[in-house]
């Protein structure tokens, strides 16, 4: 039995052939991982008094918190395209799109189940104060 690989398939590592590559992007891997840990930071550790202003939210400047949102949008498009690209090659058009649509209208139910049944989406634009409000502050201030 030999340990050479197989001419068709591609190695991670010149040196150890037990090792294959997957159709993965490892860089994409690691952008989520980078962008979940953030999530973490942000979200449960950005609470406490110890943190640094920087890693939190805030409406004074763009800080590491204003960043990690975008970041993960970035990162599930892009995987959602690949999927996409994957899928049509594989099944077709078809169920391609009929399972892409599918997908989309289940995410879009449970986001509904999560925050848009109870009415407080529609509460919430009502209880942020207005641009003129905040631009009467200002003036009041200066």
């Amino acid at each position: 039995m030999s340990l050479e690989p197989k001419p068709t398939e591609r190695l991670i590592s010149g040196d150890d052939p037990a090792v294959k590559s997957s159709t993965r992007i490892i860089s994409m891997d690691q952008f989520r991982g980078y962008t979940v840990a953030g999530m973490f930071i942000v979200n449960f550790v950005g609470g406490f008094d110890a943190i640094p202003s920087v890693l939190k939210h805030n409406n004074d400047y763009c800080s590491y918190a204003d960043t990690i949102m975008p970041s993960f949008m970035f990162a599930a498009g892009f995987s959602y395209r690949l999927t996409i690209l994957r899928r049509l090659a594989a099944v077709g058009a078809s169920a391609a799109y009929r399972h892409f649509f599918a997908r989309c209208f289940g995410l879009v139910l449970v986001s509904l189940m999560m925050y848009g049944f109870d009415q407080k989406l529609a509460k919430w634009g009502r209880d942020q104060p207005s641009d003129h409000s905040r631009l009467r502050c200002l003036a009041a201030q200066g």
